[in-house]
């Protein structure tokens, strides 16, 4: 079960207005617990989409060996932890750093030169009123197949 601030970052971030600077405010420990209630309850979840990224992201390295890879919203770095060590090189962005790894940025604006990702991942993370300005994002720094 969501806790109650859970629910509240959750309803203002789905209104489709919403700020996530302004959901979580300044307070790291609050998007922390934020992250730390909602893995608890994912941990009751019959398919976990995380999983799902996993699984897609390791067929394409199998097909095209070494891919660079940003995880926009990352979170507590799972994609990161996942691909530590392999030929898959995962960045990734979010707000806050709950990963010792994770780029603290705008999703709307990160460090990453043009056309340098061959893979962009949203898992769980277009909650906010620049989901469009994500996605142009992630094309900018996305690779032309």
């Amino acid at each position: 079960m969501l806790s109650p601030i859970n629910r509240q970052i959750n309803e203002t971030l789905d209104s489709g207005n919403a700020d996530p600077r302004k959901a979580f405010g300044d307070d790291q420990n609050v998007y922390a617990k934020y992250h730390e209630t909602y893995n608890e309850l994912k941990l009751s979840w019959d398919t976990k989409p995380i999983n799902e990224v996993i699984q897609k992201i390791e067929t394409l390295s199998r097909t095209y060996g070494e891919l660079a890879v940003v995880d926009f919203g990352c979170g507590d770095g799972s994609l990161i932890n996942h691909f530590g060590g392999t030929s898959v090189t995962v960045r990734g962005v979010d707000l806050y750093k709950l990963h010792p790894k994770t780029i603290v940025c705008d999703m709307s604006s990160t460090p990453f030169k043009s056309g340098t990702t061959d893979v962009a991942v949203f898992c769980l993370s277009l909650m906010a009123k620049d989901v469009d300005k994500f996605i142009l994002e992630a094309n900018r720094i996305l690779k032309l197949r």
